[in-house]
């Protein structure tokens, strides 16, 4: 099969001069977007189709990828190892990839 039609499901359709023919069908999204670390379901995401990215998603920080408790914690830790209160080592595991990006977009 060649490129994304291996993703979609194969349908088989009888044409009006009696050939059969192979459609392929489009697949559903999921139900809706997820928040990376609690699995909450995400405000402001939309599940549309024909949107453009910035449709889909909100413009802050972690849009799309955190809900807003998870985005006030990792921002709160972040805070915390710029000023050298706490170490990066310090801070939860499945925080630290977070952490480090907002530390960027902090300096």
């Amino acid at each position: 099969m060649r490129g994304k039609q291996g993703r979609k499901k194969k349908a088989y359709r009888r044409t009006p001069s009696g050939k059969t023919k192979i459609y392929f069908k489009k697949r559903k999204h999921s139900s809706c977007a997820s928040c990376a670390l609690c699995s909450k379901k995400l405000a402001g995401v939309s599940n549309e189709r024909n949107l453009s990215k910035s449709e889909k998603r909100p413009s802050a920080i972690f849009g799309g990828v955190l809900c807003n408790k998870c985005r006030k914690t990792v921002i709160e830790e972040a805070i915390k190892v710029k000023q050298g209160i706490k170490r990066l080592e310090d801070c939860e595991v499945r925080l630290r990839g977070y952490i480090e990006q907002s530390l960027k977009l902090l300096e």
